[in-house]
């Protein structure tokens, strides 16, 4: 809707009304994480958070990832997708960056990571566990797979910065959560991370360099030396 109040409005009620474990109610709310007013922003943000409604569960991070993914697709067959000259995304950077960490925060919760795990970043342990777990069935595989394409879709040129970082962050957490055997059929081709190494923003080239170093751990020797020699090349000639 063009008129902000209008907008405020759809996206109290949506927080508000619907259990938060609700797919629906929480993508409005996450579309208004890129909308142009900061009160809508603001008020967005409070749907994403439990705390600050005070009730409700997270919710089920298959069924976010799957209802995401289906509501980019048409997205973009609309026209109603976010147009840069490097290309098209499904939705606004900022959008697009809460959703990936709102999806983050779910498949967290859903695996039972406790509050001090997330202050003092030892989760790890933890959420291998709930990967492991979706990785042995098609059901869960799928999700994993479905996030993943949307990173890969917030990686594009279109992207950004900001948003760049924001899908390397989850991804490289997804990875180091996953088993080593999982990790060729999550992402069986590793050429399109790779030119984040060189990027110009020190946050995004180190996150690129922990993922590819994680990723060549479930690559053969050859391939490893295939991969590193194809990177040095482009080093030595760009």
């Amino acid at each position: 809707n063009e008129y902000a109040k209008a907008r405020l409005a759809a996206i109290h009620y949506a927080s508000t009304v619907f259990p938060f474990d609700h797919v629906a109610s929480r993508y409005v709310c996450l579309l208004a994480c890129g909308d142009e007013r900061e009160d809508v922003r603001e008020e967005g943000k409070k749907g994403l958070s439990p705390a600050v409604l005070k009730r409700g569960t997270y919710p089920d991070f298959s069924k976010l990832v799957s209802f995401l993914s289906e509501k980019g697709e048409k997205r973009i067959q609309r026209s109603k997708g976010y147009s840069t000259s490097s290309g098209v995304l499904p939705f606004l950077p900022d959008a697009f960056s809460s959703m990936l960490m709102f999806c983050q925060t779910c498949i967290h919760k859903n695996a039972g990571v406790s509050a001090d795990e997330e202050i003092t970043r030892t989760f790890l342990s933890t959420l291998s566990q709930h990967v492991t777990k979706l990785c042995r069935t098609t059901e869960g595989e799928n999700a994993l797979k479905t996030f993943l394409n949307l990173i890969k879709q917030a990686l594009s040129p279109a992207g950004g910065g900001n948003l760049h970082c924001v899908a390397l962050g989850c991804l490289l957490e997804i990875i180091a959560s996953s088993p080593k055997s999982a990790i060729q059929s999550l992402i069986p081709d590793k050429e399109w991370i790779r030119h984040f190494l060189s990027s110009p923003r020190s946050d995004t080239h180190e996150l690129a360099a922990q993922l590819m170093g994680l990723l060549c751990k479930s690559l053969s020797q050859d391939a490893v030396s295939a991969l590193m020699s194809s990177f040095l090349e482009n080093c030595t000639h760009p």
